[in-house]
């Protein structure tokens, strides 16, 4: 089964790449400033928390084929069931809790 294009033609395979496209810089911003991602299993999609509500990054969603992508890229490490983190940020606190 292929997916259905929208109106406009596109599907939505090329609506999630676009729209990951476009917010992949900033969830790897918030990421590396503490935030983490936490999957949410009914909508498929990964959700930025762990940062002030008000922070425009805030709950900003990006796909699990992206966030599948980004770890094996070694951008991400996974923390926990559903919850994932930037890697340089894992590595920091592993480095401080070894000294």
């Amino acid at each position: 089964m292929w997916p259905e294009p929208n109106d406009a033609g596109e599907s939505v395979t090329a609506i999630n790449r676009r729209s990951d496209d476009s917010v992949e810089p900033r969830i790897l911003s918030a990421l590396n400033r503490g935030a983490f991602l936490i999957v949410h299993r009914k909508i498929n999609r990964a959700v930025v928390e762990n940062v002030h509500e008000k922070d425009p990054d805030y709950g900003i969603t990006i796909s699990l084929t992206r966030v599948r992508n980004l770890e094996k890229q070694g951008h991400l490490k996974q923390i926990g069931i559903d919850k994932y983190a930037a890697a340089g940020v894992v590595a920091r606190l592993f480095e401080k809790d070894g000294e």
